[in-house]
């Protein structure tokens, strides 16, 4: 079966929707593995990679310096692409929205389930968790505003760099997405509504919701 990714704004519920599709006995799926190596990742994130800039052995010019996590990312990719029988393997991530050029060539059959949440949910549990200081947002939203926007944005309180960022990503999402086979789901209709969104959700990755799950959920 496909490999597949959950891809979110920090701070969407993405580890419930992770552990909803991993309740199912057939499906595996590793959180963010990028993220996780957070002392290569966080500081460039947001910083663009495009897929002109793949290389098959060091996979990026920037992981030139970090082979062993080179090597990583090479043995994530042979994980999710290699399976057991019937059964299939991803993975969740809250970063790589400006990197999705360079995955596609990664990663070329990687299947996407965007998951949006309320910004305003976001950004109230972003400030609570203070994650806008982990993720540098008071550095990263102003100069990728500076380097890819035309207007001038007036960026005063943490608010506004998390409302930015959530604009950001989202907005990366909906012009790249299109590379990959993929699907948007609210995380507020997989709650309000699961008879509904999570079959959908289980269709698009190849099977159906089982009672592990339902019972999981609940």
């Amino acid at each position: 079966m496909t490999p597949f990714m959950i891809l979110s704004h920090h701070r969407s519920r993405s580890n419930f929707v992770h552990d909803l599709i991993q309740a199912y006995p057939r499906f595996e799926c590793i959180s963010e593995p990028f993220s996780m190596h957070s002392g290569i990742f966080i500081p460039i994130d947001l910083v663009p990679w495009k897929a002109s800039e793949f290389h098959d052995t060091i996979l990026h010019p920037y992981l030139k310096d970090y082979p062993e996590t080179a090597e990583f990312l090479c043995e994530l990719r042979t994980f999710l692409v290699t399976p057991y029988n019937s059964h299939a393997r991803g993975m969740k991530e809250t970063m790589l929205f400006e990197k999705l050029g360079w995955l596609k060539r990664f990663i070329p059959e990687l299947k996407v389930i965007f998951l949006i949440r309320d910004p305003r949910a976001v950004v109230n549990s972003v400030m609570n968790r203070s994650m806008y200081t982990l993720w540098n947002y008071s550095e990263k939203i102003p100069a990728y505003l500076q380097e890819h926007y035309c207007e001038e944005v007036d960026l005063k309180t943490p608010v506004h760099y998390c409302t930015w960022s959530w604009k950001i990503r989202t907005g990366l999402a909906v012009t790249d997405l299109n590379q990959f086979e993929h699907i948007t789901i609210r995380l507020e209709d997989i709650v309000v509504h699961p008879e509904e969104y999570l079959p959908v959700t289980m269709e698009f990755l190849g099977d159906t919701v089982t009672d592990s799950q339902w019972k999981f959920f609940h």
